[in-house]
C-alpha cells in the first residue's frame, strides 16, 4: 500500500465517503501517525499522485490515534463511513482534503460549502 510507505504512517485504512451534492463516494484514507507528527503532506500528496492512478488518490485523510479491527483482524470501516468528513461526527480525529498539491485542514466551513454546493469537487 503507498501509504504505508511513509515511515510516519504506522496504519491506514482506505474507504469512500459520501458527500451532499456529490454522486458516489469519495475516497478517504483513515491513518495513524507515529509522534510527533512529522509527516509532509505536501510529500506525501505528490507520492500518491505519481504511486496511484487519478481516481484511487484519497481526497481526504482523516487522522486517527487507531483502527479497530474485527474479529477477521480487518479494519472496522463501518463507522468511519458513516461519519464521512462532517465535521459534527468526527470530533476526536483530524481531517484534511487535498487542495492544489498538498492536503490541508478541512474546516466547517468546508464542509457548509459542499452541503451547501458552492464547492463541488
Amino acid at each position: 500500500m503507498q501509504l504505508m510507505d511513509f515511515l510516519d504512517i504506522v496504519d491506514a485504512s482506505v474507504y469512500g465517503v459520501i458527500l451532499p451534492n456529490h454522486d458516489g463516494r469519495a475516497g478517504c484514507a483513515a491513518i495513524v501517525v507515529s509522534f510527533p507528527l512529522t509527516l509532509d503532506f505536501s510529500q506525501l500528496a505528490d507520492h500518491l499522485k505519481h504511486s496511484l492512478q487519478f481516481f484511487a488518490v484519497p481526497l481526504f485523510l482523516r487522522i486517527t490515534e487507531d483502527l479497530p479491527l474485527t474479529g477477521n483482524m480487518k479494519h472496522q470501516k463501518h463507522e468511519l463511513r458513516e461519519e464521512g468528513v462532517d465535521p459534527t461526527k468526527v470530533q476526536d480525529d483530524r481531517v484534511l482534503w487535498l487542495r492544489d498539491e498538498t492536503y490541508i485542514e478541512f474546516t466547517g466551513n468546508d464542509w457548509e460549502g459542499i452541503k451547501s454546493g458552492g464547492i463541488r469537487l
